[in-house]
Formats: structure tokens, C-alpha cells, sequence
């Protein structure tokens, strides 16, 4: 089957709905439910980082409609892991030369080379729902392989959840204002043995590109934000929610949920999920979700399924070396 005709440019701000309507026909096409709200990527195109034109790449055919979107992220100094989307028309499947956008991603990745140590090994990193086949194609078509699979986990809470119990001397509550700084730290320390990890070279930038995604977003609530504290009163935990998961608006979102290691093992995590659990259900919300490393060296997954949590989709973290030398990346 002959691939149409595209025209490869920038996106513009006028792309925005075009390009929700794509990534949302795929999702349809692959899970049977949107991904995006048009707020999602305005909010990542808001963003003062954000460059639209060195950043994006969309695939427009002859008749003006977009059939396929990419965008890059490379933002976290040391530089050595930067982030890779794809979207593909469904209908038109392999008739959207997809090539050219993963070809991009990785001129723009080689382009970037020069911001990582002169030693480290620079990776591209991209992903796809495991059941878009068509999508997971065309990374492997440009070099790209497996590194790892995610999974995504709900539980519906239309009924009070089982609530939390939390160790002797411990609490769970809600962050109060100038706490944001503690919870940072607290959760880049919990993830510092997890896969991927990256120690960041500039800990200030990075908290505060942190604090302006978290807390400047139009749909921060404080309320989900959720810490536990020792005995001392030290914030040695965190979860930090988000009200829902993209377009599905019934389904609470627990982005990052993390224990510093000296604290695990106390079921310190299991509190503060169905704390989470809790804080949703009062909200209205009938499903509560998150994503989570399904090799994780923490069992994170097994601490979910006691919670009653169910895997509901699989996601596959395709990478591509840039350019090889030292791993400061956590891989283990």
C-alpha cells in the first residue's frame, strides 16, 4: 500500500485541535477511550520552556488534514535521556509515512548531543501502547527496541474505599504552603533507585520546573497534594495526584507516589495510596489510577494489587542509543 502524500512542518497554534482529535482517534482505535483534552496540550504548549517550532513536527496531507504529530523533550540537564511522542492516524494506518516523523526525533536528539557530558551515553526514548502495532512498528523501523513495560493500574471507588491505617508515630496528611521543597527532595530521593533515574545536575532548576507544573497548572488542588511525615515531623513520603487522567474525568490520577528509603517497609506507601483512594472518592471521582514500572525493584505493582488495584493497559518504553558511553542513568 502506497504511503500519501504529507507535508512535514512545525506545528502551530492553530494545529491544537487537530492534533487532540488525531491522538484521540488513535487512543480510540487502540483502548476504546480518549487520551487527551485540547487543556492537556495547551498546558504543555504554555509552558515557558516550550519552543513550538524546534519541538514539533506534524504530518499534513494534501488536503490539509493532520495525520500524524510528534513531539520532543529534552529539558533536564544532564541531558542524556530525551523523550520522543508519536501519533499515527488510524485511519489510514501504514499509509502515513511515519518514518519521517520518527526520522526527526532522532535528528533532533543527535542535534542535542552536545548538552550531555562528552563521556555519557545519550538515549531517545519513546513509547506505545503495546496493542498499537502500528505505532511500536515504526520505532522498531528507526533502531528503536523494548527497554522496559509500564503498566497502568485502576480501582474503582464509587463505594467509600477501605481506609488508611498508618503506622504508629507516623502521619498521613495534606502538604501545607512551603513545604513544596521537602516533598521535591523526599520523592527525588525515594525514585533515586528506580529505573531510568537520572541524578539531575541542577537540583534548583529541576524543582523549580517541578513546582511551576505541579502548582501553576490551572487544575492544582491542593487537597491532592498528600505527604507523611515521621515521628519528628520530617517528610519522609509523598503522593502527588492530579483530579483526573487526561479526558477521563471520573478517574483520579496519583502521578508520583514515593517513600524515602530509610522509611519503607512500614507500609508507609500503602497509606498514603489510600489516603489518595480517600481524597478522590470525596471529590466524586469513580475510578482511581496510575501508572507504575512493572519490573520495579520496590514491588510497587504487588503494594497496588493488595490495594485492590487492577492492571488495565500496558505501555512499552522503546530506546534508542544516541550516542554510547558512560550510563548515568539507574538501569538495574
Amino acid at each position: 500500500m502506497d504511503a500519501i502524500a504529507v507535508t512535514s512542518r512545525p506545528a502551530r497554534t492553530g494545529d491544537a485541535a487537530a492534533i487532540v482529535g488525531l491522538i484521540n482517534r488513535e487512543s480510540q482505535a487502540v483502548s476504546g477511550e480518549e487520551l487527551i483534552t485540547i487543556a492537556d496540550l495547551e498546558r504543555e504548549w504554555n509552558d515557558e520552556e516550550f519552543r513550538i517550532d524546534d519541538e514539533t513536527r506534524v504530518l499534513e496531507s494534501r488536503d490539509g488534514r493532520i495525520v500524524g504529530y510528534a513531539d520532543y523533550t529534552n529539558r533536564t540537564a544532564p541531558h542524556v535521556r530525551s523523550y520522543g511522542f508519536c501519533s499515527i492516524d488510524p485511519e489510514l494506518g501504514a499509509r502515513v509515512p511515519a518514518d519521517l516523523l520518527t526520522g526527526w526525533l532522532v535528528d533532533r536528539a543527535r542535534a542535542d548531543v552536545g548538552l550531555a557530558p562528552p563521556d555519557a551515553r545519550v538515549t531517545l526514548l519513546g513509547g506505545a501502547n503495546q496493542k498499537n502495532t502500528l505505532l511500536v512498528d515504526a520505532w522498531t523501523r528507526a533502531g528503536f527496541t523494548v527497554s522496559r513495560h509500564f503498566v497502568q493500574m485502576a480501582i474503582a471507588i464509587d463505594r467509600p474505599p477501605e481506609p488508611a491505617e498508618v503506622p504508629a508515630g507516623y502521619q498521613v496528611r495534606t502538604m501545607r504552603p512551603g513545604e513544596e521543597r521537602a516533598l521535591f527532595d523526599v520523592l527525588a530521593n525515594a525514585f533515586r533507585d528506580h529505573y531510568g533515574f537520572v541524578d539531575p545536575a541542577k537540583p534548583d532548576e529541576e524543582f523549580e520546573r517541578w513546582r511551576r507544573h505541579i502548582f501553576d497548572d490551572d487544575d492544582f488542588d491542593p487537597d491532592l497534594m498528600i505527604v507523611a511525615t515521621a515521628p519528628d515531623g520530617s517528610i519522609v513520603g509523598g503522593a502527588v495526584c492530579r483530579p483526573n487522567h487526561g479526558a477521563q474525568l471520573d478517574m483520579g490520577w496519583v502521578g508520583t507516589l514515593g517513600v524515602n528509603a530509610a522509611h519503607r517497609r512500614q507500609r508507609l506507601g500503602e497509606s498514603l495510596l489510600r489516603r489518595s483512594f480517600e481524597v478522590f472518592h470525596e471529590k466524586g471521582k469513580l475510578r482511581a489510577g496510575l501508572g507504575v514500572d512493572s519490573e520495579s525493584l520496590t514491588n510497587a505493582t504487588r503494594l497496588y494489587e493488595r490495594c485492590g488495584m487492577q492492571r488495565f493497559r500496558v505501555y512499552l518504553q522503546m530506546a534508542l542509543v544516541i550516542r554510547d558511553g558512560r550510563e548515568l542513568a539507574k538501569l538495574g
